[in-house]
């Protein structure tokens, strides 16, 4: 098998989910930023000896990839002194009441927060493989985790109650 073949037999499975987590983590330049999680994958390929660190290898290169992009728009914004321009979500009025009140719980969370909560919950990530993408502790991912759960039902309970 070719080297680009194994490549694309290893990535394959995994770009779909790869995709939407950086997305999660940055909407404005996630076609950007999932070139170059791809090309680092791939410049890094014949390093990973262990198929079962695929996964979170290559969330960890996004997450990396994301916080790059983060870091360089900070860059720009600061040197042009304008602030970057909110993204309206696109069909937000197919939503139910409850998606809309999720999306406005989770929209009040910090980028690499959703980005964990996408992991575990939409990607079925172990704490253990979320930790090792997110760069983190498997007890912090647990404990951020609970954290966070608490805070969006918090967020979501004053919604119900203040319609």
């Amino acid at each position: 098998m070719t080297r680009r073949a194994a490549f694309e037999q290893a990535v394959l499975p995994h770009s779909r989910g790869l995709y939407a987590f950086i997305r999660h983590m940055n909407r404005r330049e996630c076609d950007d930023i999932y070139q170059e999680t791809l090309l680092a994958a791939w410049e890094g390929f014949d390093s990973l000896k262990d198929p079962e660190a695929r996964r979170p290898w290559l969330y960890g290169i996004a997450r990396h990839k994301a916080m790059d992009a983060h870091r360089r728009q900070y860059r720009r914004d600061q040197r042009e002194e304008s602030w970057p321009e909110d993204v309206p979500q696109a069909g937000f009025e197919g939503h139910s009441t409850l998606r809309l009140d999720l999306d406005q719980a989770l929209s009040t969370l910090k980028d690499e927060d959703r980005a964990l909560l996408y992991l575990v919950f939409n990607q079925g990530f172990t704490y253990k493989t979320a930790g090792e993408a997110m760069g983190i502790p498997e007890g912090t991912v647990k404990s951020r985790v609970f954290a966070l759960k608490k805070r969006l039902r918090a967020l979501m309970g004053e919604q119900e109650e203040n319609p």
